[in-house]
């Protein structure tokens, strides 16, 4: 009996910890939306507001810029997916999740 308490004891502390792990993942590992962020190839001002459904609008003076700040903030929001994308794709996933 005392082994089975001390056993039910260890799988509660690792779902415990496990879902603390997974919380903390889901909020550290958001995008910020808010504040300035400086970019190497833009040389002037661009926007990006986010509308309440989390739709980015871009502003820029070139085109080039609009694309520029739309690949930043693809991978600010999906930079996961490239990776796997760019894993599966030459057959590498398997360093991605171990082999």
């Amino acid at each position: 009996m005392k082994n089975i308490k001390r056993f039910l004891l260890v799988i509660l502390a690792l779902i415990v910890l496990l879902f603390l792990s997974l919380l903390g993942y889901y909020f550290y590992s958001k995008p910020t939306y808010e504040g300035e962020q400086k970019l190497k190839n833009i040389q002037n001002e661009t926007t990006v507001y986010f509308d309440d459904f989390g739709v980015p609008h871009i502003y820029a003076n070139s085109q080039k810029e609009a694309m520029i700040t739309l690949g930043y903030v693809h991978a600010q929001d999906r930079l996961w997916q490239m990776e796997l994308l760019r894993r599966i794709a030459p057959g590498r996933l398997s360093e991605m999740f171990g082999s």
